[in-house]
């Protein structure tokens, strides 16, 4: 468990709700075509077998698999598609 320097936490538990809320209000979750899934944050998602939390206000999860930090997004799917504009 720690932080891996992006303002997201690694963890290695079973998490039962976010925070002591009643989860009452649903998350916004925006699937961007060729880029990365963004929901309201803060979350905690399983990767892995491990837990990754993240604070932010919007969490941006890798929809590519190209990025170094999954299950986060690391904006890899821009250099894909810049590659591929020019040809």
């Amino acid at each position: 468990m720690g932080h891996d320097g992006t303002g997201h936490e690694r963890r290695g538990h079973d998490h039962r709700g976010r925070d002591g809320e009643s989860g009452t209000r649903p998350r916004r979750v925006r699937v961007v075509p060729g880029g990365p899934v963004l929901i309201e944050g803060p979350i905690e998602v399983e990767h892995d077998g491990q837990w990754v939390r993240c604070d932010r206000f919007v969490v941006a999860l890798c929809g590519c698999r190209r990025s170094g930090t999954l299950p986060l997004c690391d904006s890899s799917h821009r250099r894909a598609t810049a590659g591929l504009q020019r040809r």
